[in-house]
C-alpha cells in the first residue's frame, strides 16, 4: 500500500520511538523504505533497467548520517526530531545528490549479517560505538544487487582495469552508483572513467559529444586541481582532434559558458581553456559564428572575474579574454563586444585595458576611412558610446566617467597622429562628426561633460583644422550640420581661434618651406581649389616628396571652372580648360629638368602626366614633347646609361607628331653615335669582363646535347659566337674555351663632337627646324 510523506513520517516516528531502541535499525530503515516511502517503480530506476539511480545513493547516505548522528549523542538526541534535518522525504525528489566526502564507503569485510534492531541493545553493551560506527559504514544495503565489476573494483581499487571491461555509458554509470566512490577515490574514478567513455565516443559516430557532456554534468565528474590532468583538457584535447568545427555546434558553447559562469574552474583551468579557445576560434570557426560564440565566452569569464575579485591569476585571465576580442576581425560588430567586455570588467582591469580599446577604435576608423558604409558606422558607434552597460546609479556614474576618459584619449590620438600623416586629419574631421550626436544625447550631461572634455584637446592647431573642415563640408560625412550653437561654433568664433583663409595658409606653409603641411592641408580641405595654389605642384617636385600617385591625386581635385563650356569646346571630348592642360605641360617640363627625383622617377611622372591628357583627349604640344624627351633619353645618356632602343623609338614617334618629321629625323642622327657609343661602351665592359682561357679550342669536345663543340647549333667554329643574335658582342656560354683577340672586337670611337650632340638634345637649336625643341 502506497502512502504520502505525511503517513510514512508518522510510521517512523511510531516505529522509531526512543524507548524501543537508541538508533534506526538497517531492518526498520528498509521496511519504512520500501513499505511507505518508495515510490512507483520506475522513479529509482533509469531507462527502465536494472540501473541503480541517484535515489540508491540517497538512501545509502541518508542512513550514514542518521547512524552517526544518532551515536555521537545517543543520551540527548530525540530521533524523531532528526527526521526532518537528517532524513526528510521531500528532499530525496527536490534536490540534487552530494557526495559525502566525510565517509569511504567500502565493501562489507565479511559476510555476516546486518545487527537487527533487536540485537542492538545487547550489542551496544558488548562494543564500543566507533566499533558499530565502522561496522554500520562497512556494510552495503544490498548486497544481492552488486555486480562482480563492484566486488573487483572494491577490493583492487583498479579503475582503468575494471572500466576497459565496460563498453556502454550506462555500465560506467551503474558501477558508480553501485560503489559509490568519495573522496580521493571519486576523483581517480573519475579521471579513468572519462577517459573511458572518450574511447567509447571516439569509436561510435551518433551523438558521441552528447554522451561527453552528459558525463561531465553528472556527479562522476570530479572537478581536478591542476588543470594539466583535469577531465576538461581531456575533453578539449578529444574535441579539437574528432570534430572537425567544435565551436560551431551550440551545445558545446553553452556548457562551456555555464561551466565558466558557475565558478568551476580555478584560475590555472580557464587559462588553459581561453588558450584552446583563442585557437579554436582562429583555425575552425566560421565567421558569422564569430559574434555569438565571443559574447557568450565574454559574458561567462565576466562573471567568474566578478566573482573571484582582484588578484594575480585573474588578472592573467582578463588578459586572455582581451586578446582573444582584439583578435577578430575588424568591424563594428566585434567593437561593441571588446567595448561591452572592457566596460563590465572590474575597475582594476578595465583601468588597464583602456588603451587597448582606444588604439582598437583608432585603428577601425583608418581601416573604414574610405569604405562607404556609413549608415552601419554610425549605428555602430551609437551603440558603443550610448551602451548602459549598467542599471544601478553607481556603476552607471563609474561608467560614465571611464567612456569619457576613453572618447578623449581617442580624441588626443588622432590630434597626435594628424601631425606626421596626411589622412589623419581626415580621420580626426571624421571622428568629431561621430561624436556631434546632438540628436541622440539631448540635453544628457554626458554630452556636455564630453565637449568640456574636448575643448582643450581641439584648441591646438590640428583640433581647428579638423574642425574648420567638418564645418565647410557641404556633403556632410554623417550627420548634417548643427542647426544651433555647438562645440564647433563656439570653437570656431571664440577668439584667438579663428582659421586663416584655406589658401593663405597653404601660401604661408609654402613659404615657410613646409610642403608636407601644405598638402596635408590641402588634401584634407575639399574646399581649395587647385588653381589657387598651382605653386604646390611645382613645390613636391622641388621638395622631393612627390610620386607619380600623388600628383595625380593633385590634379584628381574637381572645380567648378574646370570645366569647359559646351559653346568654347574646341573638340567636342575635351573636358580640361587650356589653364589646366598648360598647367599639366609646365609640370612635366618641371619635373624633367628637375634634380630631386631618380631618372626613373622622373620618367614615369612625366609619362602618368602624358597619360592623363591622353586620357582626357588633349593635344599633343611641343612643351610635353621635349619634356617627354628629356625624362626619357637625355638624362639616362648624360650619366652614360642605356636607353632601350624601343622606348628611344617611341620616343622620335611623339617628337615627330608634336614638331614635324624633319626634327625627329634630325635628333635620331645626332642621338644615334651617342646612343650607339653608350651601347658599345656597356658591350666592352661586359665582353673584358668574361672569363676567358687562353688556349685553343679542343674540337673533339662534346657539348651536353653530343654533338662536337664546334657543331653546336647556333656557334661559330672559329670564336664560338652566336650568329642568330645580330652582334658579335653577345657571346653564347660562360666558359667557352676561345680567344679574344682585339680584332675581334670593334673599338669604341669615343665620339668627337659629343658635347655638340649633348647641346643639340637639350637646346635644339641650329640642328632643329620649323619651331625645334625649344
Amino acid at each position: 500500500m502506497r502512502c504520502g510523506i505525511k503517513t510514512a513520517k508518522s510510521l517512523a516516528e511510531r516505529h522509531s520511538s526512543p524507548s524501543s531502541s537508541l538508533w534506526i535499525g538497517d531492518e526498520l530503515l528498509l521496511t519504512t523504505y520500501h513499505r511507505f516511502v518508495k515510490p512507483y517503480d520506475i522513479s529509482h530506476k533509469r531507462h527502465h533497467g536494472h540501473i541503480p539511480g541517484p535515489l540508491e545513493f540517497r538512501k545509502r547516505q541518508a542512513k550514514r548520517r542518521m547512524a552517526s548522528l544518532t551515536f555521537s549523542d545517543a543520551s540527548n538526541t530525540s530521533l524523531p526530531s532528526l527526521w526532518p534535518a537528517l532524513f526528510h522525504l521531500g528532499s530525496l525528489f527536490r534536490t540534487p545528490p552530494s557526495l559525502d566526502t566525510q565517509w569511504t564507503w567500502e565493501a562489507p569485510k565479511t559476510s555476516d549479517p546486518p545487527l537487527r534492531s533487536d540485537q542492538m541493545e545487547g550489542a551496544a553493551k558488548d562494543f564500543d560505538s566507533s566499533d558499530a560506527i565502522d561496522q554500520l559504514l562497512h556494510w552495503d544495503v544490498e548486497e544481492n544487487e552488486t555486480t562482480p565489476e563492484a566486488e573487483v573494483l572494491s577490493r583492487s581499487k583498479d579503475y582503468e582495469g575494471v572500466l576497459s571491461q565496460l563498453y556502454s555509458f550506462e555500465g560506467i554509470r551503474a558501477l558508480y552508483w553501485e560503489t559509490c566512490p568519495t573522496g580521493t577515490d571519486a576523483r581517480s574514478f573519475s579521471q579513468s572513467a572519462f577517459k573511458r567513455v572518450l574511447e567509447l565516443a571516439t569509436k561510435t559516430r551518433r551523438n558521441r559529444l552528447g554522451i561527453v557532456i552528459e558525463f561531465l554534468e553528472s556527479d562522476m565528474n570530479i572537478p581536478s586541481v591542476d588543470a594539466e590532468v583535469g577531465n576538461v583538457r581531456l575533453f578539449l584535447e578529444w574535441v579539437k582532434q574528432h570534430l572537425p568545427k567544435p565551436l560551431s555546434q551550440p551545445r558545446l558553447v553553452r556548457y562551456l559558458s555555464k561551466y565558466i559562469a558557475e565558478g568551476q574552474p580555478s584560475s590555472a583551468e580557464l587559462c588553459y581553456l581561453l588558450r584552446q579557445y583563442r585557437h579554436l576560434i582562429a583555425t575552425k570557426l566560421e565567421p558569422e559564428e564569430i559574434s555569438w560564440v565571443v559574447k557568450t565566452l565574454c559574458e561567462s569569464v565576466q562573471g567568474w572575474l566578478i566573482a573571484h575579485g582582484d588578484s594575480q591569476p585573474c588578472n592573467r585571465v582578463a588578459t586572455l579574454l582581451v586578446d582573444i576580442v582584439r583578435g577578430l576581425p575588424m568591424d563594428w560588430t566585434n567593437t561593441v563586444t571588446f567595448a561591452n567586455t572592457i566596460a563590465r570588467f572590474p575597475t582594476r582591469y578595465r583601468q588597464k585595458h583602456t588603451a587597448a580599446i582606444c588604439d582598437h577604435i583608432v585603428e577601425l576608423i583608418r581601416l573604414n576611412i574610405n569604405k562607404s558604409n556609413d549608415d552601419q558606422v554610425v549605428r555602430a558607434l551609437q551603440e558603443v558610446m550610448l551602451l548602459s552597460f549598467y542599471d544601478t546609479e553607481a556603476d552607471a556614474a563609474d561608467f560614465r566617467n571611464w567612456w569619457l576618459r576613453v572618447l578623449v584619449k581617442i580624441t588626443r590620438n588622432l590630434v597626435k597622429s594628424s601631425r606626421s600623416e596626411a589622412h589623419e586629419g581626415k580621420m580626426l574631421a571624421r571622428w568629431i562628426s561621430m561624436l556631434d550626436l546632438r540628436a541622440i544625447y539631448q540635453d544628457n550631461d554626458m554630452y556636455q561633460d564630453l565637449w568640456n572634455c574636448l575643448s582643450s584637446v581641439l584648441s591646438s592647431s590640428e583640433g581647428r583644422d579638423a574642425v574648420q573642415s567638418y564645418i565647410s563640408q557641404p556633403d556632410h560625412i554623417f550627420f548634417d550640420p548643427p542647426k544651433n550653437v555647438s562645440i564647433f561654433e563656439s570653437l570656431i568664433k571664440s577668439p584667438g581661434l579663428m582659421p586663416k583663409v584655406d589658401t593663405a595658409q597653404i601660401h604661408d606653409c609654402l613659404a615657410r618651406g613646409d610642403v608636407q603641411q601644405a598638402l596635408k592641408f590641402f588634401a584634407t580641405n575639399k574646399s581649395i581649389k587647385l588653381s589657387s595654389c598651382e605653386s604646390l605642384l611645382f613645390s613636391m617636385v622641388s621638395d622631393g616628396c612627390a610620386s607619380h600617385r600623388t600628383i595625380m591625386r593633385v590634379l584628381g581635385r574637381n572645380e567648378s571652372h574646370n570645366n569647359v563650356k559646351l559653346r568654347g569646346r574646341t573638340h567636342p571630348h575635351n573636358p580640361l580648360s587650356p589653364r589646366r592642360v598648360r598647367l599639366v605641360e609646365n609640370l612635366a617640363y618641371h619635373i624633367s629638368i628637375s634634380d630631386k627625383p631618380t631618372h626613373r622617377q622622373a620618367f614615369r611622372m612625366v609619362l602618368a602626366l602624358h597619360q592623363y591628357l591622353r586620357g582626357n583627349h588633349a593635344g599633343l604640344s611641343p612643351t610635353m614633347s621635349r619634356a617627354i624627351l628629356r625624362a626619357g633619353a637625355t638624362r639616362f645618356l648624360r650619366d652614360r646609361q642605356v636607353v632601350p632602343r624601343e622606348r628611344f623609338a617611341w620616343i622620335l614617334g611623339i617628337v615627330g607628331k608634336a614638331e614635324g618629321q624633319d626634327v625627329a629625323n634630325h635628333l635620331d642622327t645626332v642621338a644615334g653615335r651617342w646612343l650607339n657609343a653608350v651601347w658599345d661602351e656597356k658591350e666592352l665592359k661586359r665582353i673584358q669582363g668574361h672569363a676567358v682561357r687562353h688556349k685553343k679550342p679542343q674540337l673533339t669536345r662534346r657539348s651536353r646535347g653530343g654533338s662536337p663543340w664546334h657543331m653546336s647549333k647556333g656557334r661559330s667554329r672559329k670564336t664560338g659566337l652566336s650568329h642568330n643574335t645580330g652582334s658579335m658582342f653577345r657571346l653564347r656560354g660562360v666558359a667557352s674555351p676561345y680567344i679574344v683577340s682585339e680584332e675581334w672586337i670593334r673599338p669604341m670611337r669615343k665620339c668627337e663632337d659629343e658635347d655638340v650632340i649633348r647641346d643639340a638634345l637639350d637646346e635644339g637649336g641650329e640642328h632643329s627646324s620649323g619651331d625645334g625643341l625649344s
